[in-house]
């Protein structure tokens, strides 16, 4: 009687198995990162879209001025007629930082000055003050109260990472929008008109907010986040400003947080009118500076992109 025995792999079929097994786990390994990438950028940009409505509702709901809310908080002062003394008046920024009442001199009032906090600051009760300022923050209930809101996935691992805890916030406004502006004609909020330095800008070409660098990436001009980064401009304040601004402004500049496959790495920023773009990190080093590129966007100027560094067509 014949018969059959089981056939057995190879030691040479095996090792093919295994190679075309390893090689399948590659391709969905890679896919999934890609996914992932894509999921958090995402993510990024719907928290940017997100702020940007916030601030309209809350001009909106400021049926005496229609003004956004602040980049930064500060005081102004305004002589009341009755008792000749100056009476200080606070607007609170999207993101306030800690409060004091110092007394002034020659006045019975107090003024209100928020310090700044930084993003990654470790003290966490401190931080969520920051952003809810007591439960009045300006932006706190439209923004529905969610933390999350105001940090980027990748941003938040690498603060994280750096200092054991994800940051307070990753994003920063356009100091055009009502920051102190020192020196000018008014301290006062940017009304709906959307005006700087004296012209009206179009709301699709007027940033109001940016990333704030700090992603754990290695590329020029980006600066990782660091356990030793501190309050205060020009890092971690939540206001983008620009040399020129005001006197004093230091150069700040977009991040660049997010990784776009072999094209590089790319920023969102959102714009007045609600839209979030994808900027794109200049790889070659030609064209302006990324702080020339912020305060361009800043100042709601038309900039051009031509596939290795940007211009600013209003220079």
């Amino acid at each position: 009687m014949k018969t059959t025995g089981k056939s057995a792999f190879t030691l040479l079929e095996l090792l093919v198995v295994i190679g075309i097994i390893g090689i399948l786990m590659g391709v969905a390994l890679t896919q999934f990162g890609g996914s992932t990438e894509s999921a958090k950028a995402s993510q990024c940009a719907t928290n940017m879209r997100n702020l940007v409505m916030a601030t309209h509702t809350c001009a909106l709901a400021n049926t005496e001025h229609g003004w956004f809310p602040s980049a930064g908080s500060f005081d102004y002062a305004v002589v009341d007629v009755g008792s000749a003394e100056l009476v200080y008046h606070h607007w609170v920024s999207w993101i306030s930082g800690s409060e004091n009442r110092p007394k002034l001199p020659h006045s019975s009032k107090q003024s209100i000055s928020f310090s700044p906090v930084s993003f990654n600051d470790k003290n966490d009760k401190l931080v969520l003050y920051a952003l809810t300022n007591g439960n009045h923050g300006a932006m706190w209930k439209a923004m529905n109260a969610n933390r999350s809101s105001y940090q980027c996935p990748v941003h938040a691992a690498a603060a994280k990472k750096a200092n054991g805890k994800p940051p307070g916030w990753s994003y920063a406004m356009n100091c055009e929008f009502g920051y102190q502006k020192k020196g000018k004609s008014s301290n006062q909020n940017m009304h709906f008109s959307k005006t700087v330095d004296g012209k009206t800008r179009a709301a699709e070409k007027l940033l109001m907010f940016a990333e704030l660098q700090g992603a754990d990436i290695d590329i020029p001009g980006c600066d990782k986040v660091s356990a030793d980064l501190k309050a205060g401009p020009p890092k971690g304040d939540a206001v983008l400003e620009y040399v020129g601004a005001y006197p004093g402004a230091t150069a700040e500049k977009i991040g660049f947080n997010h990784k776009l496959g072999a094209r590089g790495y790319f920023g969102n920023v959102a714009f007045a009118d609600g839209h979030v773009d994808k900027l794109l990190y200049p790889k070659s080093g030609k064209g302006i500076s990324l702080e020339d590129l912020t305060k361009a966007l800043c100042c709601g100027h038309e900039i051009s992109f031509n596939g290795s560094g940007y211009e600013d067509l209003e220079k």
